[in-house]
């Protein structure tokens, strides 16, 4: 500012300093959230990771549900393949392709009872969820093909029925239905293999878009 004073060219010189002033505060609010942002980029990472693991029980739950299935002593057996299926594809994205089911239910299996089990618990447990999961299936079974009977166009049946089982053996399950035969799950051929693959594709899928 130059003598004598100017109240234009004063006004001009405070405003050039508010602005400055303004700039400053502006840097440094974008240094402040840069500084948050890498802080907790890490614990974020780290989170995420076990809420995957989460995620798919989660979509597991809700599908078993809509399969009828959710309260059956088998689910809880299904829903520690798809936590195991999960962590196998992270660790070697199945790369020999989809794990057999006796080596499924044998990880899980070892979960629940721990390594130090013996040889025999380990079997004779092994067996047992081998049992529950095919009475699940079967239930699951029963249950789609019920809706189809009460309304072929049912949009669970639909979308389920098929992805899940042959279609060949539903319509043979709900002709059994019609007719009021009393079926096991060993008189039907069910395909657990196909089932459980298709169970945990879809929890995934669903995982993914949540």
């Amino acid at each position: 500012i130059t003598k004598p004073l100017n109240k234009i060219e004063v006004i001009s010189v405070v405003r050039k300093v508010m602005e400055r002033i303004r700039l400053e505060r502006s840097i440094y609010d974008i240094q402040k959230s840069l500084n948050n942002v890498f802080q907790w980029e890490k614990p974020q990472m780290r989170s995420e990771t076990v809420q995957e693991g989460k995620k798919i029980s989660d979509s597991g739950r809700f599908l078993l549900a809509e399969l009828g299935i959710a309260g059956e002593n088998g689910s809880k057996d299904l829903l520690s393949m798809l936590e195991y299926l999960y962590g196998q594809e992270k660790a070697q994205t199945f790369e020999f392709g989809f794990p057999a089911l006796k080596d499924i239910f044998h990880q899980i299996t070892l979960k629940k009872l721990d390594h130090i089990a013996s040889d025999a618990d380990i079997d004779k447990e092994r067996k047992a969820s081998e049992q529950r999961v095919r009475r699940a299936i079967y239930q699951s079974l029963n249950h789609l093909a019920s809706l189809g009977l009460t309304d072929f166009s049912n949009p669970k049946f639909e979308s389920y029925a098929p992805k899940f089982f042959d279609f060949t053996i539903v319509r043979k399950r709900m002709t059994e239905m019609t007719k009021d035969e009393i079926a096991t799950s060993g008189h039907i051929r069910i395909n657990t293999k196909k089932f459980i693959q298709v169970l945990y594709f879809e929890a995934k899928r669903l995982m993914e878009i949540e």
